[in-house]
């Protein structure tokens, strides 16, 4: 398992980095927690680079989904598309 924490803003200029934060966990085997409790900004990149995630191992977003996160699923529809956890604590758990 692994633990991605995400803080602060999350745009064109981060998401290489993180895709390859996502790649790396991939390497590991098992399962990914993205811990978002840290996000101040999040684009359309951020929600792109967590669905490619999505689909190449099994993530966990751990929350609560800060308030940019919230809008960007919310907005786009993709909130289902994601196991979402009340807390890092829950995610850990499961």
């Amino acid at each position: 398992m692994s633990v991605i924490n995400l803080v602060g803003d999350f745009d064109a200029d981060s998401a290489k980095e993180l895709t390859r934060a996502f790649e790396e966990a991939a390497r590991g085997g098992g399962r990914t927690i993205a811990d978002c409790t840290g996000i101040t900004f999040a684009d359309v990149f951020l929600l792109h680079t967590l669905l490619d995630a999505n689909t190449t191992h099994d993530l966990t977003l751990a929350g609560p989904p800060p308030y940019p996160l919230l809008v960007l699923l919310d907005g786009t529809g993709t909130t289902d598309r994601f196991t979402i956890t009340p807390d890092l604590h829950s995610a850990l758990d499961q």
